[in-house]
C-alpha cells in the first residue's frame, strides 16, 4: 500500500480511531506488545471498550492492521510498514480458534484427581487473573502443542 493511500484511508477515520491508530503504530515502532482495549479507550476517547474492538475491527477492514488474535491479547502488524507490536506472553488461541478436538477438562475432575496440583493450577490461575476452568483450557492446548511436535 502506497504512502498516498494509507494517508486518506487514515483521512477518512474518525479522530477517535485515528487515535487508536497512532497508539497501535507507536507500539509497533517501540517494539511494545498491542494495546490492550483498556489503554485504548484511555487513548482514544471512547466511554466503551467495545467501541476500541470495533475501531481496532475497521482498521483492519481497511487493511490498514492485520490482527492475530490470542486468548488473552493480540499482535498487530501495521500493513504500510509491516512492523508488528511485541509477541504476547500468552499464545494460547482464542477460544474461538482452539481445535474442538481438544476438551477442556472440568475443575472437579481436576480436583478429585490431585488436590494438591489442583490447588497450585488454582493458584497460578488466580495470579494470572483467570478461572480455573480458563487455566485448565490453556493447559490442555499448550500440552497438546507439545504432544503434536513430540509425534
Amino acid at each position: 500500500m502506497k504512502k498516498a493511500e494509507v494517508a486518506a484511508l487514515i483521512c477518512d477515520l474518525p479522530i477517535k480511531d485515528r487515535k487508536i491508530y497512532g497508539a497501535i503504530v507507536s507500539a509497533a515502532e517501540a517494539g511494545r506488545p498491542a494495546p490492550t482495549c483498556d489503554d485504548l479507550v484511555e487513548v482514544s476517547g471512547y466511554s466503551a471498550v467495545s467501541s476500541t474492538v470495533g475501531a481496532v475491527q475497521r482498521l483492519e477492514q481497511r487493511g490498514l492492521i492485520e490482527v492475530r488474535r490470542y486468548q488473552r491479547s493480540r499482535q498487530i502488524m501495521i500493513v504500510e510498514s509491516g512492523l508488528w507490536t511485541a509477541r504476547p506472553l500468552n499464545e494460547a488461541p482464542h477460544w474461538r480458534e482452539r481445535p474442538r478436538e481438544i476438551p477442556t477438562p472440568s475443575p472437579v475432575a481436576v480436583k478429585s484427581r490431585d488436590a494438591d496440583v489442583s490447588a497450585d493450577i488454582l493458584k497460578w490461575a488466580s495470579s494470572r487473573g483467570v478461572s480455573l476452568s480458563e487455566a485448565l483450557a490453556d493447559l490442555v492446548y499448550v500440552g497438546w502443542k507439545v504432544e503434536m511436535e513430540r509425534g
